[in-house]
């Protein structure tokens, strides 16, 4: 398994966790609008890693 992949899911993974703890303290915003802003930033990390470990 690619080293830098394997950082991108377990970094997205911990972000995802922490959101999840602040998601269930106040409920109010919809859920699929939590899922669009979970799969943003999971982007967003898994660009910025790719492309640094691309610029090395």
């Amino acid at each position: 398994m690619n080293r830098n992949l394997f950082l991108g899911i377990l970094a997205y993974t911990v972000v995802y966790i922490i959101f999840l703890f602040i998601e269930k303290k106040d409920d109010i915003e919809p859920r699929y609008f939590t899922l669009i802003k979970h799969s943003f930033l999971g982007i967003i990390i898994y660009y910025f890693i790719f492309y640094k470990s691309k610029n090395k």
